[in-house]
């Protein structure tokens, strides 16, 4: 579906139009409704911290049941990820602070821990730093080989105790989990080895008899996950269209950011500025969206910058 806007620039006839995509609506997370009977504790380690970077080593625990595979990368450990965690490929072998260990191919492991869930599913993943890192880690692993689908259909949602311990304990210096670990259980633990880290969590929830209400505060669904970034992943691509736009100080990155969520690109920006001048560009940019809200942005300054660098071009 595409929206016509009529142009009313100078020199252009009034049935004169430009095509410009719809507002896209932004996506929100949404929260579990409620939580399930057992819930699956979770962590990961990497090659790296990139959102393309392999699962090297994947564990989980329900109750006192425990899963853990060391897992072959298809690309290079970072030395930064090696140096944290003690893992390293060579040769076609993974090793563990020098020494050989057991590893699954990829899709194996990634198999192999959907039939282990499986007994108690549907169930809810719980992870430390779980929104920013391991949940959106695991989904692209199991995108890239074919498994989504059936992740799917095994996983509700997610739940982030990080910021749950910040509303716990508000005047912590530090929430990373071995600070947590240290501070509360008054214990050390062999931090950045999956089994061990979802261990220690596991014990740090249950030391605190945490009510469901309080938990599903910070979670979020499955599927809306999948539906944000899919959304953030679009608005990037658009957003790097604007880079010209912000390199000529004409746009902040932010508001970059803003313009290509909302589904624009510089091409759709400079086409309604030919055909319509200010006043379509002036309309493209807060045309309200269906919570009545500008599609980017109402603000003059903006608008000013935008049609002086598109007039530039002329």
């Amino acid at each position: 579906m595409e929206t016509f806007v009529e142009s009313v620039g100078p020199g252009k006839s009034p049935a004169s139009e430009t095509v410009v995509p719809p507002p896209v609506e932004k996506v929100h997370l949404k929260h579990i409704e409620s939580m399930p009977k057992l819930v699956v504790y979770f962590d990961l380690e990497t090659t790296g911290l990139e959102a393309d970077c392999d699962i090297v080593q994947l564990s989980s625990a329900v109750g006192q049941q425990y899963f853990n595979a060391y897992i072959l990368p298809s690309k290079n450990i970072s030395w930064k990820a090696s140096e944290v965690t003690g893992l390293k490929c060579d040769s076609g072998s993974l090793y563990l602070k020098g020494k050989i260990v057991e590893a699954l191919e990829p899709r194996e492991a990634l198999q192999k821990w959907l039939n282990w869930i499986r007994p108690v599913a549907p169930v809810v993943l719980i992870a430390h730093n779980c929104y920013n890192f391991d949940s959106r880690r695991l989904l692209n692993n199991y995108k890239r080989y074919g498994l989504l689908d059936e992740l799917g259909q095994l996983v509700m949602g997610f739940i982030d105790t990080l910021p749950l311990f910040k509303e716990l304990y508000p005047k912590m210096a530090s929430y990373r989990q071995e600070e947590l670990v240290t501070k509360i259980l008054k214990e050390s633990y062999d931090a950045h080895d999956s089994l061990a880290d979802v261990q220690s969590l596991q014990k740090l929830v249950m030391k605190h008899n945490l009510n469901d209400k309080l938990l599903l505060k910070f979670s979020f669904t499955y599927q809306s996950l999948l539906e944000y970034i899919e959304y953030s992943k679009r608005g990037k691509e658009n957003a790097a269209s604007l880079q010209s736009l912000v390199d000529s100080k004409h746009l902040s990155r932010g508001m970059a950011e803003t313009v290509g969520k909302s589904g624009l690109t510089l091409e759709n920006l400079r086409q309604a500025c030919v055909e319509g001048g200010k006043e379509l560009l002036e309309k493209v940019l807060s045309e309200p969206t269906s919570s009545g809200q500008p599609r980017v942005t109402r603000n003059r300054s903006v608008l000013n910058k935008l049609h002086d660098f598109f007039s530039s071009e002329r």
